[in-house]
């Protein structure tokens, strides 16, 4: 409920996002009679000449505070004013107070309101105000008024759903505005995994449980490419949620049950590759969050829903030598890429090869625009996401430590092997095309690609255009 009413009030007001708590006074705000209908119950008060509304808060700090005694409608309701920092580094003249809100010394949590009165007489109040109806007698503020303690950090613990570590910091007593009505409350600071998070909660319910922090920041040890051709390199991992998983705004790694997830507090992630599977979970991660930063960085935008789910060491169809790009084509699902590891015979090493994860991260990026899977559509698929990792890479091979010795499954046999390759003569409808296509020119997929990725690679070798010109170009023309 939170997020959308957050977003039901960015839709009202074009840069502002607005708690729940502002969203369900009972009454339209008086002071906003003159804006649209949308934003009618914001507590958001822009009283500056030129807007073309009335600056009904005043233009003194007693008028501003008397408005705001009015505006919560409880008699018996206390605010506080304090200064506030004002004028920000220039001296413009603005006096900002900031205001809190109490019964009897008790706060009520989580609410608040700063005025910045300017010295021109206009007014700019923001913030979330308790609202309380005016006929409800005030609680009890003596401490035994208030739930038991142990009992309140028990229901926080649940609605956490997490294995692990919780540890309260602090707690104070407070009420909660809920329906016209003030609840008694605790509110708490604690760590989760080693991590700041706050909540409210009473014996009961948890009212708001939300991370202390913003992008969390990891580290892992990685082969950059693969480990047969790569020393193992130390890499950072960026925009993690913090508890520990592999886990993103953008990306999430999932693992089978029998398969040791990866979950480290501290967000150190070194593994042995081959020896511990969890190294695999790391090097998937890093690959597809390295392909995606590197296709943000030319002009991707994320579509659809998130986070993209890497599935490891699961048999996509069925198969063994397999790696799977699903999309998300129903609203409440994600898009997943499935890899398993080889037979070992015909395919290997398929989860720490990096050309693999960015070839199926590339399928979602095509996908955006071109959605069927057939003929020339799955071509210019298998082709564009083939070149993807090529411009990332720099490399006109693709999976050189996926092919075992005398696999007949790779393009280029062992030692220099390619499962495809972007840099091998290839003719449209030659013998060869008809032979990849079984004779009937109907069956194309990715070998055929590589005339799409190969047309590609030669103009970027050419160099008549900048080598991240062209995959701007080629990424923009997807779009077409």
């Amino acid at each position: 409920m939170r997020r959308h009413c957050q977003q039901l009030a960015i839709l009202g007001a074009a840069a502002v996002a607005v708690p729940c708590s502002a969203l369900t006074w009972s009454a339209p705000n008086p002071y906003l009679l003159r804006l649209e209908a949308s934003t009618q119950e914001l507590s958001l008060h822009p009283f500056r000449p030129g807007l073309g509304l009335t600056n009904s808060l005043g233009s003194s700090a007693e008028q501003v505070t008397a408005a705001l005694r009015a505006e919560i409608r409880h008699p018996f309701l206390g605010i506080k004013s304090v200064p506030g920092l004002g004028g920000f580094a220039l001296n413009t003249g603005t006096q900002t107070l900031e205001y809190s809100f109490h019964v009897n010394g008790v706060p009520i949590c989580r609410t608040y309101a700063r005025a910045h009165i300017a010295a021109d007489g206009g007014s700019l109040v923001l913030g979330r105000l308790p609202r309380i109806d005016a006929s409800e007698s005030l609680p009890a503020t003596h401490a035994s008024d208030w739930p038991d303690l142990d009992l309140a950090i028990a229901t926080i613990k649940a609605s956490l759903d997490e294995d692990g570590e919780v540890t309260v910091k602090s707690s104070k007593r407070c009420f909660v505005a809920r329906h016209g009505q003030l609840l008694h409350a605790y509110d708490f600071i604690l760590t989760v995994n080693g991590l700041p998070w706050t909540a409210l909660a009473d014996g009961y319910e948890v009212f708001s449980r939300e991370p202390a922090y913003f992008d969390v920041k990891g580290t892992a040890r990685v082969h950059p490419n693969n480990i047969l051709n790569d020393k193992p390199t130390d890499v950072k991992l960026t925009d993690l949620v913090g508890d520990g998983t592999l886990t993103s705004d953008v990306i999430k790694t999932l693992v089978p049950n029998g398969f040791p997830a990866v979950n480290d507090p501290s967000h150190k992630y070194v593994y042995e590759p081959g020896e511990d599977p969890r190294y695999d979970e790391v090097a998937a991660f890093y690959y597809a969050q390295r392909h995606h930063q590197f296709l943000k960085d030319l002009g991707f935008e994320w579509y659809g829903p998130k986070p993209l789910v890497i599935r490891l060491h699961v048999k996509p169809a069925g198969r063994s030598n397999n790696a799977l790009f699903i999309p998300a084509i129903n609203p409440d699902e994600l898009p997943s890429i499935s890899i398993d590891d080889g037979d070992g015979v015909e395919l290997q090493h398929l989860a720490t090869d990096a050309d693999v994860i960015s070839h199926e991260f590339g399928h979602h990026v095509v996908y955006k625009t071109i959605r069927s899977t057939e003929g020339e559509s799955l071509v210019l698929h298998e082709g564009l996401a083939d070149f993807f990792a090529f411009a990332r890479s720099g490399d006109p091979c693709l999976g050189e430590s996926i092919c075992p010795q005398g696999t007949g499954a790779c393009v280029v046999e062992a030692p220099t092997a390619c499962l495809r390759s972007a840099a091998i003569d290839l003719v449209y409808k030659s013998s060869v095309w008809d032979h990849w296509a079984g004779g009937s020119r109907n069956r194309l997929g990715h070998l055929h690609g590589q005339l799409v990725s190969g047309l590609l690679w030669d103009l970027r070798s050419s160099k008549a255009i900048p080598a991240e010109e062209l995959t701007k170009l080629v990424l923009k023309a997807v779009s077409y």
